[in-house]
């Protein structure tokens, strides 16, 4: 994973390498945005208004304006946003603190504030945290887990997950350590689960999260702040909910939603925009890249596809059919909803990572050629099987296919570590344990 400053390098030598300086302007501000009857783009900058052919927003999904929840304003506590504190430590010491929101901030912020804190809660949404991995699983990075054949046939499901947890809950309760030793090899390779591990087994299942089902969060430091004392209690909606003696309230909200208020007449609900990117009101001359939040996965790779898919309309080289696009948001609405049942209509960004990139790829004629590359390219094929899925393996094939992109699905890591398949699961756990 790259760091803040990492991927701002990464997008200054892009720029660079492909000469696009030229083609920015920075220290000005966008006002408004209006299509105008010719078709053409009206665009306010600065107060001068210019015309366009066509337009891109990447203003991303979130905008710079903290969110605090509306009943806090008449609060006559402390209360602050995580962006807001450099120091939480000194923040918190010796006082009682509420935490809301349990992302990644949350988390982290959880486990600093309290070891200096007289008392810590955290305030989470009825429907839970989202399914919470550690960033490393067993000895290797969660992140593989985002790969082609686990997003098959062969993964579990709910029922595979949901027996497994029990077991482990089971085995944990009687001291079985032979029966916790077999678990482990199944979900991690090792011989033992670390505690953090069983612990975010257990929260998952007491949440029902499941890692298609909810979006990830990729950050267990909340687990070891309750084990320090910090308790969790459910959604905070009054001021009266606040616990008693509350005297410091941290939101971690995350920030506004960047909605597209900026264009006059756009959908503000990213789901109705045809794979997120073309609102169908106004027409493909003016898209919507990088709203796309996948529930694991990572957003540059789905940013680039949309990017990609935007500037091979604008170059001709593909249509857009309005009505079958039309069919087509509706069948990924129908989808989504299907699967993210809890965080649908909170989280109007939400899609399944493999799905988003298959759509843009298959669409771009750039999709990974899965036969030809297991026929003659067999070490290829393994990682984009079953390693890290990538923008790099949509520059194999097609427009834009690159010798470095090649290279690059050559060092791809592979799992050391292969989970139990599906068709096995009920066999192998009737050995391994009878609970």
């Amino acid at each position: 994973m790259l760091s803040a400053v990492e991927y701002l390098a990464y997008l200054e030598r892009f720029a660079s390498v492909n000469m696009l300086q030229k083609f920015i302007t920075f220290n000005v501000e966008v006002n408004e945005v209006q299509k105008l009857p010719s078709g053409k783009f009206s665009v306010s900058v600065s107060g001068e208004h210019i015309i366009y052919d066509a337009v891109c927003i990447t203003t991303g999904l979130h905008s710079s304006s903290p969110s605090f929840p509306d009943f806090l304003r008449s609060a006559k506590i402390d209360v602050v946003h995580s962006s807001q504190i450099h120091d939480f430590a000194e923040k918190a010491a010796g006082k009682n603190v509420l935490i809301i929101g349990l992302g990644e901030s949350g988390s982290d912020i959880s486990l600093i504030t309290v070891k200096v804190a007289k008392s810590v809660t955290i305030s989470v949404r009825d429907n839970g945290s989202g399914y919470v991995v550690p960033r490393i699983t067993g000895n290797e990075v969660s992140d593989l887990n985002t790969n082609r054949g686990r997003g098959r046939g062969e993964t579990w499901g709910p029922s595979e997950h949901k027996r497994f947890a029990e077991s482990v809950i089971a085995a944990q309760a009687s001291d079985d350590d032979v029966a916790l030793s077999k678990l482990s090899k199944i979900w991690t390779g090792k011989e033992q689960f670390s505690e953090l591990e069983i612990d975010t087994i257990v929260w998952n299942y007491k949440n029902n999260a499941l890692p298609y089902n909810r979006f990830g969060t990729k950050n267990t430091s909340f687990l070891e702040a309750l084990k320090l004392g910090a308790r969790i209690i459910g959604e905070i909606v009054t001021l009266g909910d606040l616990p008693s003696g509350t005297d410091l309230v941290i939101c971690c909200t995350g920030f506004a939603a960047s909605k597209g208020e900026l264009v006059v007449g756009a959908d503000i609900n990213h789901r109705n925009r045809w794979r997120h990117v073309v609102d169908l009101n106004l027409g493909p001359m003016i898209s919507f890249v990088g709203f796309s939040r996948p529930a694991f996965g990572a957003v540059p790779p789905i940013s680039e596809m949309g990017g990609r898919w935007w500037a091979a309309f604008l170059r001709g080289d593909l249509e857009f059919d309005v009505a079958a696009a039309a069919i087509e948001t509706q069948e990924d609405k129908t989808y989504e909803e299907s699967l993210f049942k809890k965080d649908f209509h909170r989280l109007k960004s939400l899609v399944q990572y493999h799905r988003m990139m298959k759509a843009f790829g298959d669409l771009l004629g750039v999709s990974p050629p899965l036969g030809e590359l297991r026929k003659h390219h067999k070490g290829i094929y393994e990682r984009v099987m079953r390693s890290t899925l990538s923008g790099a393996q949509f520059r194999l094939v097609g427009r834009f296919m690159s010798e470095k992109a090649w290279k690059t699905c050559e060092q791809l890591p592979l799992p050391q570590h292969e989970r139990l398949p599906r068709s096995a699961f009920n066999g192998v756990m009737d050995e391994c344990c009878q609970f």
